[in-house]
């Protein structure tokens, strides 16, 4: 299994909104995987897995779920 990185956190570039709340999904990145807020800079993660199911990459995961974006995850 492959673990999320945190690399976009020294690349600004890659996220407009470093602001928002720990957890928040902010965007798809089709190239890296998703970004997610945390409290000290952006989760990049490419693998993900919702309770009791397997785990999947980032883009199948987003083919399931279109309204991903803007979540707050807890």
């Amino acid at each position: 299994a492959r673990a999320a990185s945190k690399v976009a956190a020294q690349d600004p570039s890659i996220v407009k909104n470093t602001s928002a709340v720990p957890g928040t999904v902010l965007e798809y990145n089709k190239q890296r995987g998703i970004l997610i807020q945390t409290g000290s800079g952006v989760l990049i993660a490419t693998e993900l897995q919702w309770q009791a199911k397997k785990a999947m990459d980032y883009k199948s995961f987003m083919n399931g779920a279109r309204n991903f974006i803007g979540t707050v995850l807890e």
